[in-house]
């Protein structure tokens, strides 16, 4: 009965420490895209404060980008998770959608 219940906690610990791991991945892989978004969006704020719309070109496309690259990153730890484990893939990292 003890070894099962060893056995039990430690099945538990593990899938802790994968959790842990995957919201550690997660969290990394977020923040590049996101200060992507932010920059963006001070670009925009300051275009429209300065009446300079010209420098909007291609600001929306970036964005745009940048969402699907968050998408594309939680589609990929979403299809990890269901498989094992989720690992850091840095060739997601860079992708350019």
């Amino acid at each position: 009965m003890a070894s099962e219940l060893e056995a039990a906690l430690d099945i538990e610990r593990q899938s802790n420490a994968r959790q842990r791991k995957a919201l550690a991945v997660t969290s990394h892989e977020m923040r590049t895209p996101l200060a992507i978004i932010d920059s963006s969006a001070q670009r925009i704020e300051r275009a429209l404060r300065e009446g300079a719309l010209e420098q909007l070109d291609g600001v929306a496309s970036r964005i745009r980008a940048t969402v699907r690259r968050l998408l594309h990153l939680f589609d990929g730890a979403i299809e990890r998770s269901v498989d094992g484990p989720v690992a850091a893939d840095p060739a997601l990292a860079r992708d350019d959608l």
